[in-house]
């Protein structure tokens, strides 16, 4: 049977306002103990160019933010019913901010990483690039597993990434999740 390793995000400006969502579900064929991210939290290693971050880190720390949140709702109106991990870059020009999970155990059989990613309703200004990464123990190789540019514009995108094709199957592997402003091109804004 599938198991379903669920985890939102939920993406906040500088001065406290929540502005993105991203729920991030894993599906794994076989696996009898199920790993959610947002369980995982502060297990985490989370650090932005201000360095290594307590978690959870308050609402309003220029350094950046990381918290959960139980009701989140998209730009689409949509309210999901499971909680949030909210993430705020480092309040500075390009600011970003960067989890590192600790290695989980990847099932022999199939494996898929699959995500909701959105803006929330209320932060018509949202404009983020997200990025995930994976690393196998042993390596130090990151690899890229995706990254998308998340926009308020009344949608959500859907990510679906079956990980059969990298190899991973019995291997240790981290997760790494950065989400970072989307810089402002001189001319454009």
């Amino acid at each position: 049977s599938a198991d379903v390793y669920t985890s939102t995000w939920k993406l906040q400006e500088d001065g406290g306002d929540k502005f993105g969502t991203m729920t991030v579900k894993i599906d794994v064929e076989g696996n009898t103990n199920p790993f959610q991210f947002i369980e995982f939290l502060c297990s985490a290693e989370w650090e932005s160019d201000a360095g290594i971050l307590p978690c959870p880190n308050g609402k309003s720390n220029p350094d950046g933010v990381m918290y959960v949140d139980e009701t989140p709702t998209f730009e689409t109106g949509y309210t999901d019913d499971e909680p949030a991990i909210i993430l705020r870059p480092e309040q500075e020009t390009n600011g970003e901010i960067q989890g590192t999970f600790f290695y989980v155990k990847m099932p022999a059989a199939s494996a898929f990483f699959r995500t909701i990613l959105g803006c929330t309703a209320d932060k018509n200004q949202c404009d983020t690039d997200v990025f995930i990464y994976y690393r196998v123990k042993g390596s130090d190789t990151k690899n890229l597993l995706g990254s998308w540019v998340e926009k308020f514009d009344d949608s959500i995108q859907t990510i679906n990434i079956d990980l059969s094709g990298k190899s991973l199957q019995g291997k240790e592997v981290e997760f790494i999740f950065r989400v970072k402003v989307e810089p402002v091109v001189p001319g454009t804004g």
